[in-house]
């Protein structure tokens, strides 16, 4: 699948890009902020990431570079009852990384967020986008809210971090109040 939005493009990932992805993944900042703790084999990176024609992952693609990646992933009925939606809600939450480091703190996250939005509405028809982030990266933070993003919650003990649990600082949007 192929969506552009303004500069950029969301695409589904082609041969070669599982590479790159492993090289971001490795990089402490971004490996860090999702969660991963040691360094990932192509293997691993594959598995983590597994390639379908509808879902994910999507390279971002600014102005011909590629700088980032969004996987898109369900939310169960359980999910969306502990986070006090409707249990038959259409629910998609997802991760995104700008990899590229020269392209982080440009606005490139916010316009694939925009594309993202726009292909979910236009494709997907789910009724809410929720991701969510480490409380101390402030800038995902800033990104998820000039984006349109709110906090819906503080999820706290969510994540198993280098021996210890973190909190978790969960985002939304509901698109039924953002019509395409």
């Amino acid at each position: 699948m192929r969506f552009i939005y303004q500069s950029i493009e969301l695409r589904g990932f082609e041969s070669g890009d599982y590479r790159l992805l492993q090289k971001w993944l490795n990089q402490q900042e971004i490996g860090e902020y999702l969660g991963i703790e040691e360094e990932q084999s192509l293997e691993q990176v594959k598995t983590l990431y597994p390639a379908n024609k509808w879902k994910s992952p999507f390279m971002i693609v600014h102005d011909s570079i590629k700088v980032g990646f969004i996987h898109l992933l369900g939310f169960t009925e359980n999910q969306n009852i502990r986070h006090q939606l409707a249990p038959d809600a259409r629910t998609l939450s997802f991760d995104i990384a700008i990899g590229e480091m020269k392209a982080q703190s440009k606005g490139i996250g916010q316009l694939a967020l925009a594309s993202l939005v726009q292909m979910v509405q236009q494709y997907y028809r789910d009724d809410f986008l929720v991701l969510d982030t480490l409380p101390w990266n402030l800038k995902a933070i800033r990104c998820f809210e000039k984006s349109g993003f709110t906090q819906w919650a503080v999820l706290k003990n969510h994540e198993f971090r280098k021996g210890s649990w973190v909190d978790n600082v969960l985002f939304g949007m509901d698109l039924r109040k953002n019509p395409v």
